[in-house]
């Protein structure tokens, strides 16, 4: 939209307004929150692997995660993704909760 504004007239002022609707109650962290928030939930999915259990994961691994197609991966990570999973969703929301309370 800011595009459009701009691109017909470079001088005239314009308003842009973000909206944050916060998260789920139940802190779900899934496609609304976009690829990107996959994206960096697996990169350092990955890093946890090898920091924290030794573990380096396949291509195929990898690839499934790269994805965002969770359900892909092995029998041996899967279990690991999932718990890593949960320890985020309940970070983002008690990081959620305290920005609300300091409102």
């Amino acid at each position: 939209m800011a595009h459009q504004v701009a691109a017909e007239n470079l001088q005239r002022p314009f308003t842009i307004t973000i909206v944050y609707k916060g998260l789920p109650e139940n802190g779900a962290l899934n496609a609304m929150h976009g690829p990107k928030a996959l994206e960096i939930i697996s990169k350092y999915f990955r890093e946890w692997a090898w920091e924290v259990l030794g573990i380096r994961l396949s291509d195929d691994d990898a690839k499934s995660l790269q994805d965002g197609k969770t359900v892909r991966l092995t029998q041996q990570i899967k279990p690991y993704y999932d718990a890593f999973y949960e320890l985020v969703k309940e970070y983002t929301r008690i990081y959620s909760q305290s920005m609300r309370q300091q409102q």
